[in-house]
């Protein structure tokens, strides 16, 4: 443990939020003055931004010669990793599902799931353009945030207070985080982040959890852009409102 270790943490759980909230902020002005909302440009300021905070983390980590089983980059074939690897398949099975059932439900149905979305709406992609910059922050999102929020800070507060607590600290921060996404959002990302670390403490490594944040944040991505493409295509053709 190293005073690098205090700064790195509190980047992480203040000055990152703060960004976050604060660019969020901005997008929504954007939307109320009805200026573009430019999504692409801010998932690259996203995808730049996590990456580098991996990079500062990874030179942190090696100049203090730490192991990187401790971070969770090992991989150990055990039980718990086996019934891991069905746990994902099976997660990975409903995620593809949802989608193909979208194709297929009544604007009604889909309606419904757009209203539910509330201020995480204006941050998904519209365009086919948004969208395979999206997958590519998925892709980002699913590896950096797995390394940061359950490697690292599980193992930073892990230094302070017991194993089980550390990882509800981090499911509490990692939700808190993600506020900006809206007070509506929140019991999602909590499920999910309390999944994800579970599955890591479960199996003892970050890979399978990175590969399910990845399935998750890319299915369900392609999944709300359909619902958002086929509702616009509804409302255009008069089939139901959106507003």
């Amino acid at each position: 443990m190293v005073l690098l270790d205090h700064i790195y943490v509190f980047m992480l759980v203040i000055i990152l939020p703060a960004i976050l909230l604060y660019s969020e902020k901005n997008h929504r002005k954007r939307i109320a003055q009805v200026k573009p909302t430019e999504l692409t440009k801010e998932y690259w300021q996203i995808i730049i931004w996590q990456w580098l905070a991996c990079v500062l983390l990874f030179l942190l980590w090696s100049s203090n010669k730490r192991a990187w089983h401790d971070l969770g980059l090992s991989l150990e074939i055990t039980t718990g990793f086996w019934a891991g690897v069905v746990f994902v398949m099976i997660c990975i099975y409903l995620l593809v599902k949802w989608l193909q059932d979208t194709k297929k439900m009544a604007p009604e149905a889909l309606l419904t799931i757009k209203n539910s979305l509330g201020e995480l709406l204006s941050m998904l992609p519209n365009t086919y353009k948004e969208l395979r910059v999206f997958n590519g922050l998925a892709v980002t999102a699913g590896i950096v945030e797995e390394i940061l929020w359950r490697g690292y800070l599980i193992w930073y507060l892990g230094l302070f207070m017991p194993l089980w607590l550390a990882a509800i600290a981090s499911i509490v921060l990692f939700t808190l985080v993600h506020s900006y996404q809206g007070i509506k959002n929140l019991p999602r990302v909590a499920a999910m982040a309390t999944v994800l670390t579970g599955l890591y403490l479960i199996t003892e490594s970050l890979w399978l959890p990175i590969i399910l944040h990845m399935a998750i944040d890319l299915l369900q991505g392609r999944t709300l852009f359909e619902v958002i493409k086929r509702s616009v295509n509804n409302d255009k053709k008069g089939v139901l409102k959106t507003d």
